[in-house]
């Protein structure tokens, strides 16, 4: 007679063994991983500049691996006069760690902090961070681009096995740099 472990059949089946994911996002709690201010070199010059980040922490609190994560910004209302701002089709934006697009997150406490939007120090415009415009040797993509203004836009993070979950913020850009804000105004 076999007698099975109720404990190994459960973990062995997809349907239990999946990743959960949520965004967190808690600026007050946490300002040096949501909203950080970095120095960085500047495009021309030899000097440094600084750059502020907006960014949010995606956490699997589910039994399985969450494999190759990518997250996509889509906006939503765009309540600005200027006509330079970011097209509504979805943006592929990158993680804060090794400037990658796909980001592998563990199960059970696993989490991994992904660039939303960043202001720069000699510019009155935020910009997606995507990976032309935090990496590239020019300034950051006209496509890339939030002019001074409130937005609403939606983050989508999903796996590669199609789990996902998402969230709308609300994105505040004035001409000062460092004012830059948002809030997350609705959970998946």
């Amino acid at each position: 007679m076999m007698i099975f472990s109720t404990f190994r059949l459960w973990d062995t089946c997809p349907f239990f063994s999946k990743p959960k994911l949520r965004i967190v996002y808690e600026p007050d709690a946490e300002p040096k991983t949501y909203c950080p201010i970095k120095d960085f070199e500047y495009r021309y010059d030899i000097r440094l500049a600084k750059r502020k980040y907006l960014r949010v922490a995606v956490e699997n609190t589910g039994r399985g691996y969450a494999e190759k994560c990518m997250a996509k910004l889509r906006v939503l209302e765009n309540n600005s006069d200027d006509n330079e701002n970011p097209e509504t089709e979805p943006k592929i934006l990158q993680w804060s760690t090794e400037k990658n697009i796909k980001e592998d997150i563990s199960a059970r406490t696993g989490f991994s902090v992904l660039n939303i939007v960043f202001s720069e120090q000699e510019s009155k415009s935020a910009f997606v961070g995507t990976q032309m415009s935090l990496n590239g040797k020019e300034f950051p993509r006209k496509e890339d681009t939030f002019s001074t203004g409130n937005f609403v836009f939606e983050l989508v993070i999903t796996t590669l096995h199609g789990y996902s979950t998402s969230a709308k913020f609300r994105l505040n850009v004035t001409p000062e740099w460092h004012e830059l804000s948002m809030q997350m105004i609705k959970e998946d």
